[in-house]
């Protein structure tokens, strides 16, 4: 086994030290004549001064060492860190991604279950995305995304959980919420979604989303709440998008989409 200088320094500052020890209770115990005596005390000194001599070099050598582990472990935490971010997060948007979104959702289930408080959720589909994709190219497509990010960013609460799902899906966690204050919520971001306007090529196009929403039971399991959600999703699209839909709670406003490709197309 290869033993550092550090290391090496420290061991033989600790065996001065014994030494010395060793010496004094000799000394002290032992030693009877006024010559040994002396001789044992010019001993016991030159072992001390060997001793700081040793242990300054121990210092010189470990305090920079000590100094650049600890450098180190900041750095390793802060890639850490980063990496960890990274995972929970969407590249494109900056939003929290699916994982984060279902660990977090568990999370808060298992925080408002435990006093008996209610939380919604509301999953949003921007209609006709495959057309505005297949019409103007996926980098404005990336566009609409950010842009929607932007909006939804400004719709939540500090408290509430908002995540780009994938695609053209997005996600909000409403936490202390009844059925009719989720739909409220859910519509007005519905209205802030069906007020992005952007120029595409040249040409205006009018954003517009279809939301479902459910609120939990606090006893179902959270894959139930988003199958629920995810119906009803399903229903705003078939009723002709841009509404919000749950089981008591319907909003809707169709507005026009100035692009005819855009009408025209299908989700």
């Amino acid at each position: 086994m290869k033993i550092s200088r550090p290391e090496m320094f420290v061991a033989m500052f600790a065996a001065a030290l014994f030494a010395n020890a060793i010496l004094a209770v000799y000394l002290r115990f032992v030693a009877t004549s006024e010559t040994a005596s002396v001789l044992i005390q010019t001993l016991s000194s030159a072992i001390v001064l060997i001793s700081l001599v040793i242990g300054g070099l121990a210092a010189f050598y470990i305090f920079p060492t000590v100094r650049r582990v600890t450098q180190e472990r900041v750095i390793y935490a802060e890639k850490s860190e980063t990496y960890r971010n990274a995972a929970l997060t969407d590249a494109l948007t900056g939003l929290q991604n699916r994982r984060y979104f279902d660990d977090t959702l568990n999370e808060y289930a298992r925080e408002f279950g435990a006093i008996g408080k209610a939380l919604g959720v509301v999953i949003i589909d921007l209609d006709h995305f495959k057309n505005i994709n297949d019409t103007y190219g996926h980098d404005n497509g990336d566009l609409v995304l950010r842009a929607v990010s932007i909006c939804l960013q400004q719709q939540v609460r500090a408290h509430d959980i908002l995540a780009r799902m994938g695609g053209e899906e997005f996600a909000i966690v409403f936490p202390n919420v009844d059925e009719y204050s989720l739909g409220l919520l859910a519509e007005r971001v519905r209205t802030a979604i069906e007020q992005i306007h952007l120029s595409l090529d040249g040409e205006r196009v009018d954003i517009t989303a279809s939301i479902g929403g459910a609120l939990w039971n606090c006893h179902e399991p959270m894959n139930a709440l988003l199958k629920r959600a995810d119906q009803h999703l399903y229903i705003a699209k078939n009723n002709g998008r841009n509404q919000v839909v749950m089981s008591r709670f319907t909003a809707k406003r169709t507005a026009p989409v100035s692009n005819r490709r855009n009408r025209a197309a299908s989700a």
